[in-house]
């Protein structure tokens, strides 16, 4: 299998920025940017490498996740090739998701026939990313720390800057903390790598703090709960059940009345920003971001404007505001509805949201399955409705998601 580790560590592999770029979105890059060629020679090494293992002869037989593999990789191509036919950009978006997908559910298919357990899997390909991220972060430190504590316009610095971007490796922390604690469990027997699993759980949580991301310590509070209730579900008996969920009810309630007591000292930590009031209610000025995405969907009801550049190119000719330009949604529903329009859009979002309610029947249930997979397939749903791990340009939390969404049959 190490053969395979390799080729899923390289269409995981979290790329980064190498130069300073406008945050505001309003400056175009140049066609062959630093950027874009990091990001080339990385689909370019992950492409030769999957062509060569297939051709060493390590061939799988045709599965439910290759139809899933194809019924997305046909619906991008029609999404491009209805609105963006002419952009060279659009189709290399498209080609870019396809390889990756295509490497995950190759990997996956391949798991099963050498019996490795799906959770192990999905817990070493996450803490990868995470490890790698924190890595490269850490080189950054050492070289050029501007890069990596970066001002933004609301007067915060945060860990990422041009590198990652803050909410993404924030993201990358929250998972990476869960598979490393968990990966720590099944080394038991060794305690030298349990102890170091450990070790990098808290050092993925110290950097999540100073990324400053409340969407990932959301997230991360998210995926405790639910991991808790699976624990507790499986471990405990109905008396130390009881007793924790009384315990929980007095330290809610006094959480709540110190709220209560402290209610602008919290809004102005959530909401942060020259106006934390308005920032909260805005959803930190998403709201106008999804309004302009609905506009879009209303005017192009059945194809959508186009996947990426499509989207893309909507926001630049009709977003309200001037003082910044978003590059996506934000939210990875609208994203697909928008890209792919109401009746394309909806053949896939109904799929995604068929594999939700069967996790989250078994996060509830704990039957068949019910650990991992489960959980960061529902959590980075959650996650959408703020960002776009699915749905945009690929990136580590989208292949995350597609490969919760292939192994939902194999757990």
């Amino acid at each position: 299998m190490k053969k395979y580790y390799f080729l899923l560590a390289i269409a995981l592999f979290p790329v980064f920025g190498v130069e300073v770029v406008d945050k505001t979105g309003l400056t175009d890059m140049p066609l062959l940017s630093a950027n874009k060629i990091v990001r080339l020679l990385w689909f370019f090494s992950t492409t030769v490498v999957f062509i060569a293992l297939i051709k060493l002869g390590s061939r799988a037989v045709f599965t439910k996740s290759h139809r899933q593999w194809l019924l997305v990789s046909f619906l991008l191509i029609l999404s491009v090739g209805l609105n963006t036919p002419q952009s060279v950009v659009a189709w290399y978006r498209v080609a870019e998701i396809i390889v990756p997908l295509a490497v995950i559910v190759f990997v996956v298919n391949k798991s099963v026939e050498y019996n490795v357990p799906v959770e192990i899997l999905l817990h070493k390909a996450v803490y990868f990313i995470a490890a790698t991220s924190l890595i490269v972060v850490f080189l950054y430190l050492i070289l050029d720390q501007d890069m990596v504590w970066v001002k933004e316009t609301q007067g915060r610095t945060r860990l990422g800057g041009y590198v990652y971007s803050p909410n993404m490796l924030g993201a990358f922390m929250s998972f990476g903390f869960v598979s490393a604690l968990s990966l720590s469990k099944t080394e038991r027997n060794n305690t030298i790598k349990s102890v170091f699993y450990i070790m990098s759980a808290i050092a993925f949580v110290s950097a999540l703090i100073f990324t400053g991301s409340r969407t990932s310590l959301a997230l991360l509070f998210l995926l405790i709960l639910i991991h808790t209730h699976i624990y507790m579900k499986k471990r405990f008996l109905l008396f130390e059940k009881t007793i924790l969920f009384l315990a929980a009810i007095i330290v809610g309630f006094c959480a709540l009345i110190y709220l209560m007591l402290n209610i602008m000292e919290l809004i102005e930590v959530v909401g942060k920003g020259e106006d934390p009031i308005r920032e909260i209610f805005t959803l930190n000025n998403r709201t106008v971001v999804f309004s302009t995405a609905l506009h879009a969907l209303i005017e192009n009801p059945l194809t959508g404007v186009g996947y990426v550049v499509g989207v893309e190119d909507y926001y630049a000719e009709n977003f309200p505001q001037r003082f910044w330009l978003p590059p996506h949604t934000h939210n990875g529903v609208l994203e697909i509805l928008m890209a792919l329009g109401g009746v394309f859009g909806l053949i896939l979002l109904l799929y995604i949201l068929k594999n939700l309610l069967l996790h989250f029947g078994r996060i509830v249930l704990l039957k068949n399955g019910g650990g991992a997979v489960s959980t960061y397939y529902v959590v980075v749903f959650a996650l959408s409705m703020t960002t776009v791990p699915f749905g945009n340009v690929y990136g580590p939390l989208c292949g995350i998601f597609w490969m919760t969404f292939v192994l939902t049959n194999k757990v």
